[in-house]
């Protein structure tokens, strides 16, 4: 599986955040922190591994129990040796931020590095935010691990590949042009492995099970599914609202407008105050995004009470949510003849690159559409003081009329199926879809977050 670097092995006293999705590699990858730990010749004392979860803690006095008497017994043997403590599924306990505040106060994480992964991102930004000892030279404290990025998909199957790829700035639509002039001359390779990754996403059971097999078989959709109902349930709400849910975001609603008010009047749940609660905690949960609408073209202002659109976070997730819908015993099967249908193959494409899109500038990525007529551009994202339009059309011929809004507010990028072209009159590029994807700044896997 592909190996992620490992960000944040400082010798300093801090606590670090992992956030991302159930099964996408955040024990693993604490696995490996503890194993490049032990190859750097920290004593193996000195290091606590604890499956919180597994351990049964429910309560922030049984979390500050546990690792005070760790570290008691650590320093009994090592007391001036710098103690790594790395929790795994923190988020099982609601107030674990109290904790570590707790044993901040008394000194007994002095000398200490403290990493936290969990699968809710509010269970993890509110613990983080009442966690103490985040202030000092290290740049980045909390970061989230999603399923592969589409370059680090390809790195996977063909690292030489991967590494020839230029990356470029998505605000720059020649600059982008100019990359992706370099990055087509590999298309051969890297558009098939697009049309794999449309199938199985990002997440590792899927991806090495289709190397394997050529298939996925349907014991890692049900794996993925407990998964995800898992996460729905601990935040208080009912498997089958929720299977209604997505009943109707599949029916019609994916990558397109729709308010709250229309979830209620689309499914038994009689308040659109309810149905905002289940997709916003779904959305924690990392199993779509929900974006919206920008108030001013210029400005990343979101407009609460305008309609939003929901994208699912990967390919993988969502054929995992809709075969669980409908009872499929062949999700593949499924998957397959998705794939076959260029409209929901459009549609799904168009979910990745906003996904992409979202990891790469978060809360600053949502979409325009004015509030007379049809002019929409699909994705607007800021990045400081400069801003990216992209707009996806994945079809196999491209139209003068759909550059049309991207050259009303100065050029910006068409997402393509095949087509790739500069129209410098305009600043917009045509750029496929495989290449964009490659393209855009790394990594977009495990990296910062930027809310």
């Amino acid at each position: 599986m592909f190996p992620h670097d490992i960000p944040f092995l400082l010798p300093v006293d801090a606590v670090f955040t992992v956030r991302g999705p159930r099964q996408v590699g955040k024990t693993t990858l604490m696995k490996r922190m503890v194993r490049r730990l032990l190859g750097e010749g920290v004593p193996p004392r000195s290091i606590m591994y604890l499956d919180v979860e597994g351990a049964n803690l429910r309560t922030s006095h049984e979390l500050q129990d546990a690792l005070r008497e760790y570290l008691e017994w650590m320093r009994s043997s090592f007391p001036e040796h710098r103690a790594y403590i790395l929790l795994d599924e923190i988020t099982g306990i609601e107030s674990w931020g109290t904790a570590i505040r707790v044993l901040h106060g008394r000194g007994d994480l002095q000398n200490c590095t403290v990493v936290c992964t969990g699968s809710h991102a509010r269970d993890v930004k509110r613990g983080a935010e009442r966690a103490p000892g985040r202030k000092g030279a290290v740049e980045a404290w909390d970061w989230v691990m999603m399923p592969l990025a589409f370059r680090d998909f390809v790195a996977m199957h063909d690292p030489d590949l991967a590494g020839c790829l230029p990356i470029f700035d998505p605000t720059n639509p020649k600059e982008a042009y100019e990359a992706t002039q370099e990055i087509e001359l590999h298309q051969r390779k890297l558009h098939p492995l697009f049309d794999r990754y449309l199938l199985t996403g990002g997440y590792p059971h899927a991806v090495s099970a289709e190397a394997a097999h050529g298939q996925i078989p349907p014991r890692v959709y049900r794996l993925h599914q407990e998964a995800f109902r898992g996460e729905i349930v601990r935040a208080g709400h009912r498997e089958d609202l929720f299977r209604e849910l997505v009943s109707w975001v599949s029916a019609s609603r994916m990558g397109r407008e729709f308010n709250w008010s229309d979830g209620s009047g689309g499914t038994a749940i009689g308040s659109h105050h309810t149905v905002r609660e289940y997709l916003e905690d779904a959305q924690a949960a990392f199993l779509w995004h929900i974006v919206y609408r920008v108030k001013n073209i210029d400005s990343p202002v979101q407009a609460p009470r305008s309609p939003k659109k929901l994208y699912p976070v990967d390919p993988f997730a969502w054929y995992v949510l809709k075969s669980w819908v409908s009872g499929s015993s062949n999700p593949w099967r499924d998957a397959m003849q998705s794939f076959g249908d260029s409209t929901e193959t459009g549609v799904m494409v168009e979910s990745v690159v906003g996904d992409h899109l979202r990891r790469w500038r978060g809360p600053f990525t949502l979409y325009h559409r004015a509030s007379q007529g049809n002019e929409e551009i699909d994705f607007v994202t800021f990045a400081d003081d400069s801003r990216a339009l992209i707009e996806v059309k994945y079809r196999a011929a491209i139209k003068p009329a759909h550059k049309k809004a991207l050259r009303k507010y100065g050029g910006g990028i068409l997402v393509t199926k095949r087509d790739c072209f500069l129209d410098r009159d305009n600043n917009v590029s045509g750029l496929p879809a495989p290449a964009f994807l490659a393209g855009l700044p790394s990594s977009l896997t495990l990296f910062p977050s930027v809310e």
